[in-house]
Order: structure tokens, then C-alpha cells, then sequence
């Protein structure tokens, strides 16, 4: 991990005070997501609605919103998070799972304890991380302390090849890179599939709006196959 790599995941994360968590689900979810990324909230919570599982880690925890309005019956939870304030923010928000916490950086092999999770999401952290998507992939790689064999790893991640959604979407992305909040000019679902290939034996990337959504399992060396989500 580079000095320069570690200063833009800083740099991302830093829109994420206690007065911007506050209006995070009205603006992102609410409003850019539904309207200007044209991806229905309900996609996400469906997504966590089939793929959390008793055992569950949380990376990139944002304001905890999905794990809030999805019916998962979780008795273990950890959440893992560069940053204290939304680690805070969604502690409290999700007591009633009574979850741990944990400071973490995704780009150094992330460790928690000794107990595996079964299912590991990644929601909106691989639009923040910096580099390439190989280099964003990298995270994948870290995860493997923590995921059960059997484990399954999700999320979603805003992609650039979105030109059919309009202007709006385009400037909503180019200003959110330059105010560094996100860095995925470059990003794109292909990139993707390519990166999850080189891992898991099975995986699934299908693109809703300016998002693409991901599913894998059983890590591997020989690379995978894909499946219809």
C-alpha cells in the first residue's frame, strides 16, 4: 500500500462527517440513486435481503442504511470502517444487533478475530478506492481473513460506462471525483467481471443504472465462470 493510495482513501472518506451522515440517505439514496443513477433503492435492500446471512461483516458502512431496512435475521455483525464517524453513525443505528466495530484500512489484508463471517458486503466502497479496478481488486484479496469457505462477498459500485443515462449522471460523477469523494473514472462493469474472474470460482455482475452489482464466492486461482444474477 502506497503513501499516495492511503491519502485518496483518506481523501474519499472525508465526505462523510456527522452533518453530511445526517442527509446521506436523502441525497444518495433518496435522490441521486433513484433519479440520476435511475437505480431503484429497493435493488439494494433486495440484494441484502438475499445474501446477508447470521454471520455478517459490513465494509464501508456509510449510514448503515441497507442493513436497517433489510429483513436479515443477523446474530453476529461486525462493522469494518476507515471511518470513526460512521462507524458511530451506524452503531447506533443498528444496535439491536448488537455490533462490534472496527477501524480498518481495506487496502492492508483485513483482520477482525479468529470467527469467520458467511457473508461479507462491500456496498459503494470500490467507487471510492483509488486506482485502477486491478488495483481496487485488491481488496477482494484482503477479505480472505475473515470469509468463511463457504462465505459469499456482494456490494455494488458506481461504473463509468453510464453515457446512455444523460448528463446528469455524467456531471453528477465528475463532480464527485473532483471533489474526490469517489474515484472511478476508469471503472467500468467489464473491469469487473475480469477482476472477480481472477478470484472466485462463481460469480455475477449485472448493471442496474449507473451501478453494477456483484456477487461472488469460492475463492480460487483458476479463475471462474459467470452466472446470471
Amino acid at each position: 500500500m502506497t503513501t499516495t493510495a492511503t491519502n485518496a482513501l483518506h481523501d474519499a472518506t472525508k465526505a462523510y462527517t456527522r452533518p453530511t451522515l445526517k442527509i446521506y440517505d436523502t441525497v444518495i439514496m433518496g435522490l441521486l440513486a433513484r433519479f440520476v443513477w435511475r437505480c431503484p433503492t429497493h435493488r439494494f435492500i433486495d440484494l441484502y435481503d438475499a445474501l446477508v446471512s447470521t454471520s455478517h461483516a459490513e465494509i464501508g458502512v456509510g449510514t448503515g442504511y441497507c442493513l436497517d431496512h433489510c429483513k436479515a435475521d443477523i446474530g453476529r455483525l461486525a462493522l469494518i470502517d476507515l471511518n470513526p464517524n460512521c462507524l458511530d453513525f451506524a452503531r447506533k443505528r443498528l444496535e439491536r444487533f448488537a455490533p462490534t466495530t472496527h477501524v480498518r484500512n481495506v487496502l492492508d489484508p483485513v483482520y477482525v478475530s479468529d470467527d469467520l463471517f458467511h457473508s461479507v458486503a462491500l456496498g459503494g466502497v470500490l467507487h471510492c478506492l483509488p486506482g485502477s479496478m486491478q488495483d481496487k481488486a485488491r481488496v477482494f484479496d484482503n477479505l480472505q481473513p475473515i470469509l468463511a469457505r463457504d462465505g459469499i462477498v456482494f456490494g455494488y459500485t458506481l461504473v463509468s460506462d453510464t453515457g446512455a443515462l444523460g448528463l446528469a449522471a455524467i456531471g453528477a460523477r465528475a463532480l464527485l471525483n473532483r471533489l474526490r469523494f469517489v474515484n472511478n473514472y476508469s471503472d467500468n462493469s467489464d473491469g469487473l467481471r475480469r477482476e472477480l474472474a481472477k478470484r472466485f470460482d462463481n460469480y455475477v455482475v449485472e448493471r442496474v443504472g449507473a451501478f453494477a452489482f456483484f456477487i461472488a464466492s469460492q475463492f480460487s486461482n483458476k479463475g471462474g465462470e459467470n452466472h446470471e444474477l
